[in-house]
């Protein structure tokens, strides 16, 4: 690089955490920008050597937008990535795990239209954004992973499709399936039958869905035989999320699940049974 700076911040939270809400967009969308002025309404990555970002940056007034896009010229795990913008700016990104925070420091070439002082400020406000974001989250969210070899479109469906989703899921519950469906804004049934019989599950609502890329589950109430669904529901301020987010990296698709919310008296079995059914989904989509 010539006529680089470098910014950088310590954020308490582990490397893998802190890598995954790095690149995936859904967390991008909630921590890249400078200001509460501006926010990035849309974000897609193609996160492997040769593929591409876009990160739609904008005025929260819709006065002004921009495109922060680039190519990923190297990608070492939980360790460097390194992109090169449309404008032929290079940029690299280190993480580093020391005494049980992280690291995260970015180095950049300067543009020639704003001043040099300024660009380094913004570029500083992003990471400080970034790692508010990350230990704010930390206290709420569980997260599990596993790289599958099929692609985004392919494993997208195998979670959804009744047959497929019964089988990776059993490793919840033998008898788990859902009634509904998984538009946007439909209300969905996930059910299950308990070891005396007694079938019961949880009402969510699907909060969010980008095809082949994200499924977002708002979970509602528990459910138990007999009780009535309102079509209705409005969701609650307070967040209960089960996310899934699929972004292609090289040779398959990085599934990512979030469960964002008061999890933490069911961490030690979540920790249990998501790493396994991740590995019956991995099976059934290959």
């Amino acid at each position: 690089m010539h006529n680089n700076r470098t910014v950088s911040t310590d954020i308490s939270a582990p490397i893998h955490v802190v890598w995954n809400l790095w690149i995936l967009p859904y967390h991008i969308k909630k921590w890249n920008s400078a200001h509460e002025s501006w926010h990035t309404p849309s974000a897609t990555n193609n996160f492997y050597v040769g593929g591409r970002f876009s990160y739609s940056m904008a005025s929260v007034d819709g006065q002004h937008s921009f495109d922060f896009a680039g190519t990923y010229t190297k990608i070492t795990e939980y360790k460097t990535i390194e992109y090169v913008l449309d404008d032929e700016r290079s940029v690299r990104i280190d993480f580093e795990n020391t005494d049980g925070k992280t690291v995260v420091t970015e180095t950049f070439e300067l543009e020639t239209t704003n001043d040099p002082d300024m660009q380094v400020m913004g570029w500083q406000a992003i990471l400080n954004h970034f790692q508010q974001y990350t230990e704010a989250l930390l206290s709420k969210l569980l997260q599990y992973q596993r790289r599958i070899s099929v692609t985004p479109e392919k494993l997208f469906t195998t979670i959804i499709s009744k047959p497929t989703y019964e089988a990776w899921t059993s490793v919840f519950n033998p008898t788990s399936r859902y009634e509904g469906s998984w538009d946007e804004g439909s209300t969905i049934l996930f059910l299950g039958t308990d070891a005396s019989g007694n079938l019961g599950g949880m009402v969510a609502k699907i909060q969010e869905v980008i095809a082949n890329a994200f499924i977002s589950i708002f979970h509602l109430k528990e459910w138990k035989e007999g009780d009535t669904i309102d079509k209705d529901y409005v969701i609650p301020d307070v967040e209960s999320l089960e996310n899934y987010q699929l972004l292609p990296v090289e040779n398959g698709t990085l599934m990512v699940v979030d469960m964002i919310g008061d999890f933490s008296q069911y961490r030690n079995y979540f920790d249990e049974t998501w790493p396994k059914a991740l590995e019956k989904l991995d099976q059934i989509s290959s």
